[in-house]
């Protein structure tokens, strides 16, 4: 959806998180953390992505925010709740992730926002290599009310997420 260029924002749209499923999802990461694993960069800024859009203008920026104010319409509020623990990367998983639940539409969501890949609903936990079977998830419930625009700034630490705007659900 944006282009690469010099001196544009990194942006993605995205569902936030409440306060308390962030901080239960910071104590799950405490089992991603032992001696016999390397290579492990833990996310710190938690949401579910529904599309990564890349390096974009501050113009494109601001059509992009048009265009999801009118897509809000169609955005809902719904209940979730985590799931499992899963990953990315096959045999050699390089992704780990909590599920959450989500209704059927947000899949249709995903796609008007620009997402063609096939979407799981997902919050990505961390970048690993080792054994995850030891790792459950608390089914933690939470109710979803509104998607957001964030920029991501790379730095040495990772990247941090910055929330450029928010998009209430039109509908309950």
């Amino acid at each position: 959806m944006c282009a690469q260029a010099l001196s544009h924002m990194r942006l993605f749209i995205a569902i936030d998180l409440p306060q308390d499923v962030k901080e239960y999802l910071r104590k799950l990461q405490s089992f991603l953390v032992s001696p016999d694993r390397t290579k492990i960069f833990l996310t710190h800024d938690f949401h579910v992505t529904l599309k990564f859009l890349g390096s974009c203008s501050e113009d494109r920026r601001k059509e992009i925010e048009k265009k999801l104010a009118r897509l809000s319409v169609d955005f809902h509020s719904f209940d979730s709740q985590l799931t499992k623990i899963g990953t990315f990367g096959g045999r050699y998983p390089r992704v780990v992730w909590v599920g959450i639940t989500s209704p059927v539409w947000l899949k249709d969501f995903a796609r008007s926002v620009g997402n063609e890949d096939d979407f799981v609903p997902h919050i990505t936990l961390a970048r690993i290599k080792g054994d995850l079977s030891k790792i459950s998830v608390e089914p933690m419930k939470f109710r979803v009310e509104d998607f957001c625009l964030f920029e991501s700034r790379l730095s040495s630490k990772g990247a941090v997420h910055i929330k450029l705007s928010t998009f209430r659900s039109q509908q309950s």
